[in-house]
């Protein structure tokens, strides 16, 4: 497996899972009140109404809990990601609650198509997909 190292520019450019939905509520807004007009906003819509409702009802299997909990080194999760992106809603606030229940997990999001470098050294089969979960270490 290849070694990347966690680009500060990444880290600032990443945002929390609170503030990802924000935005994406907001992005919502501005559609709705005609301030913008924002490209597949239909799914935006859709995306954030999904992960609401996981984020919601989600409750973490018991050993997966267990597992979770035994990570005892500052871990560093980035997922790319965009809001039109199904796939992403429906995986995202798993991602989410699971990084929430381990203090040496910190978890951020960074948009795919504002950050090709870091997406294109995690490509699969040739294809920028997603949603796509890197874990970083200290190291």
């Amino acid at each position: 497996m290849q070694k990347y190292n966690l680009s500060p520019q990444w880290i600032e450019n990443a945002v929390d899972y609170q503030t990802y939905l924000h935005q994406m509520l907001e992005k919502i807004d501005r559609a709705q009140n005609g301030e913008e007009i924002i490209e597949k906003i239909d799914h935006i819509k859709l995306n954030y109404q999904r992960s609401i409702r996981i984020q919601k009802s989600y409750r973490v299997n018991p050993d997966l809990l267990q597992v979770i909990r035994q990570i005892d080194k500052p871990r560093q999760w980035i997922v790319l990601t965009e809001d039109w992106c199904g796939d992403s809603a429906q995986n995202l606030p798993f991602i989410a609650r699971m990084a929430g229940l381990n203090e040496k997990v910190t978890l951020r999001i960074l948009l795919r198509d504002q950050n090709p470098d870091l997406m294109d050294c995690y490509l699969t089969s040739g294809k920028r997909a997603i949603p796509k979960l890197i874990a970083f270490d200290e190291n």
